[in-house]
């Protein structure tokens, strides 16, 4: 559902539109879509504060000509540079990948999935209405844009199962 439809059923009161803030700001992604997708009343706590109707903002963002996706010097090319960094600082967030999976795997999987880069750089971006946010990127807008037409093919969502499980945890 659009950010629109969304606020024509609940009030403007119920979504302030993290797209709007981001908008303002300096040196931001082109924000090619964003919406609300719905979850399962059980999952949707996850969220740290669902919007009504049990529902999470989410934004597909083209970083490509951004010099950098925030003030603290994470640079779209620098993910081989730090990766090593990374992997050491990322090893408390392992517990929420699969146990088959190695711990280096898991913890290239988050770092690709929170960080656009040069090889992904365009980033579906979700979540709730207080301090939790997922993120997972991409190659091109068209396996971007293939995957949230999945997400919204498959509403509600389970949060733990459909989010967790790809999407790295940003917040």
């Amino acid at each position: 559902m659009t950010c629109e439809e969304y606020v024509r059923i609940y009030g403007k009161e119920a979504c302030w539109l993290i797209g709007e803030q981001e908008k303002q700001k300096p040196n931001r992604p082109v924000i090619i879509v964003e919406g609300m997708l719905q979850f399962t009343e059980e999952s949707s706590c996850m969220w740290a504060g669902p919007f009504k109707g049990h529902y999470a903002y989410f934004r597909f963002s083209d970083w490509r000509n951004t010099t950098h996706w925030n003030g603290k010097g994470r640079y779209l090319d620098g993910t081989d540079k730090m990766l090593a960094d990374k992997l050491a600082k990322l090893r408390p967030t392992i517990s929420q990948y699969s146990d088959k999976m190695s711990e280096r795997d898991a913890l290239i999987i988050h770092y690709t999935n929170e960080y656009p880069t040069e090889s992904r750089p365009f980033q579906l971006y979700m979540a709730g209405n207080d301090d939790t946010s997922y993120c997972r990127n991409f190659a091109t807008e068209e396996d971007g844009l293939e995957f949230i037409a999945l997400l919204e093919a498959c509403q509600p969502l389970d949060a733990f199962k459909d989010i967790q499980s790809c999407f790295a945890f940003t917040n």
